[in-house]
């Protein structure tokens, strides 16, 4: 079930105050048009009613797809839960076996992992991959760029990935080849499950 809260916010350039629409779970399996307003930043976008500035309210929330039997908790903030019972399996310890949980710390964290499960990658492999991706693009990538899968498609009829780059100086998108993650993939399943092991119940 989702549950939308409504709660008064103050706009950090004017001090307007006005209702937003807070999200504290989204079942896109049950509202599907839920999930593109995640996908968008709708959910999180907030535009001051009389000064017009915009800004991300940033707030718990749960992402819910039954159709995959997935679940992402997004929990602003540097630090996990304090204990098992702030965290997702505490949470949806009720939930069906066999379902996948992820917690995310940040917005983009939160969409990429939507991406991710959508296009049947295993995350735990991507980021390792994001690693590899790191190392080889000293150039490229800074410490403090995010890398962050952004879909899949085909370009003549070769399929490809979308890696986006977040730096402090803007986004930018490159495609790769999907055969230079897969190859990297086989080989990096041999010991994902030691090192990640999945949280389901």
């Amino acid at each position: 079930m989702s549950m939308p809260d409504e709660m008064t916010i103050t706009c950090p350039a004017c001090g307007n105050e006005q209702t937003f629409v807070m999200w504290s779970s989204v079942n896109v399996s049950l509202d599907s048009e839920l999930k593109q307003k995640v996908l968008s930043g709708e959910l999180v976008d907030f535009c001051c009613e009389k000064c017009d500035e915009k800004s991300r309210v940033l707030y718990p929330l749960l992402y819910h797809d039954m159709e995959q039997n997935l679940m992402i908790w997004l929990l602003p903030g540097d630090d996990p839960p304090h204990d098992a019972s702030d965290g997702p399996s505490g949470l949806m310890s009720e939930v069906s076996e066999g379902y996948q949980y992820r917690w995310v710390q940040s917005y983009n964290e939160l969409v990429e992992k939507i991406y991710i499960f959508d296009a049947g990658i295993d995350d735990r492999t991507f980021e390792l991959f994001k690693s590899v991706l790191r190392k080889q693009w000293p150039d490229e990538v800074s410490d403090e760029d995010e890398i962050l899968f952004c879909g899949a498609d085909e370009e003549e009829g070769e399929p490809r990935i979308q890696i986006g780059i977040m730096s402090p100086a803007g986004y930018r998108e490159v495609e790769l080849q999907e055969d230079v993650y897969l190859r990297f993939a086989d080989h990096a399943a041999k010991d994902l499950d030691d090192m990640f092991p999945l949280d389901t119940t």
